[in-house]
């Protein structure tokens, strides 16, 4: 099936109004009929057909949008933005699905039934208590970008909390790559960690073990920088 798009005269340009397909990748053209597309109309992709996961592929071009765009759009899995994601962020789009955004300068994954942009999305996260809430806390906090201070405080606030038993838990798994997530994060204290190395020195398990050393290295230097005054560049 072809896809079809429509339009109408916007500042600009034209304003996507709809879009109707059923093939999984949707690119929405630079151009319709000779005019710039520059912004997106509420429920655009309410006609898309089909049971299939889909990737919307949204030109630079468009630098505004109606937050209802993607309402009664049905799975609506990955987006593309040629342009940058504070851009994107203006849109202030809700999506139902998981959905992953990607831009030419950020991407992050999104869970279903929250604002796909921030502090939305966070504001929503530390209202929650959701499942996945500490994944996402951690992910949010180990990679901060566009984390406003306030939303890391209170996420560091919910995680301290947690994190011990997370780690705990990490350790006893033997799952290395929850452990560096939670490293990360920076939520840990140094008590915290020697009481982590403990307990995973007991438990036998090496690879855990291994990521508890490169941890404490790691910040073992980064204390010893701080200290040297050639280093940190104190006369």
């Amino acid at each position: 099936m072809a896809v079809t798009f429509s339009s109408k005269p916007a500042e600009g340009g034209v304003m996507l109004t709809g879009v109707v397909s059923n093939e999984e990748l949707i690119t929405i053209p630079e151009s319709i009929e000779g005019f710039p597309v520059v912004s997106i109309a509420e429920r655009s992709f309410r006609n898309l057909k089909g049971a299939g996961t889909r990737t919307i592929i949204i030109p630079s071009t468009v630098t505004r949008s109606e937050p209802d765009a993607l309402d009664l759009s049905v799975n609506i899995r990955h987006i593309v933005y040629r342009g940058s994601f504070d851009t994107f962020n203006a849109f202030e789009w809700y999506s139902e699905c998981e959905c992953m955004v990607e831009c030419e300068d950020f991407t992050f994954t999104f869970p279903a039934g929250h604002h796909l942009s921030f502090p939305l999305f966070d504001e929503e996260m530390l209202a929650s208590d959701m499942n996945g809430f500490d994944a996402v806390a951690l992910k949010r906090l180990s990679k901060p970008r566009y984390l406003s201070d306030d939303c890391r405080t209170r996420y560091l606030d919910r995680m301290r909390k947690r994190s011990m038993r997370l780690a705990q838990h990490a350790v006893t798994s033997n799952d290395p790559d929850s452990l560096i997530g939670i490293f990360d994060a920076d939520i840990l204290s140094d008590d915290d960690l020697q009481e982590i190395l403990e307990l995973s020195l007991s438990s036998g398990k090496v690879a855990v073990t291994s990521t508890v050393m490169s941890e404490i290295n790691r910040r073992f230097h980064i204390s010893a920088r701080s200290a040297d005054p050639c280093r940190s560049g104190r006369p």
